[in-house]
């Protein structure tokens, strides 16, 4: 199963939280801007404290950059173990 949840989903955390249950496995996308980790960092805790197992997917990123290491590092750091 697929949940494709809105771009403002913490505006809609109650009604995320009953398909998670369902979920064998997330993915979370992000990106490599601030205000996308800002966004996607907290509902890996959220999985995390569910128990679920999840990890990033990295989207419209720009390889080589500054940027890109910088989320990648902290995406790996924040994400799956």
């Amino acid at each position: 199963m697929v949940i494709d949840t809105p771009n403002a989903v913490q505006a809609h955390r109650d009604a995320v939280i009953q398909p998670i249950g369902l979920a064998d496995f997330m993915l979370l996308p992000t990106g490599m801007s601030f205000d996308a980790r800002r966004s996607s960092i907290p509902w890996m805790g959220v999985m995390k404290h569910y128990g679920k197992e999840a990890a990033f997917v990295m989207n419209r990123v720009k390889r080589g950059t500054v940027a890109f290491r910088d989320a990648k590092k902290l995406s790996l750091k924040e994400g799956r173990r």
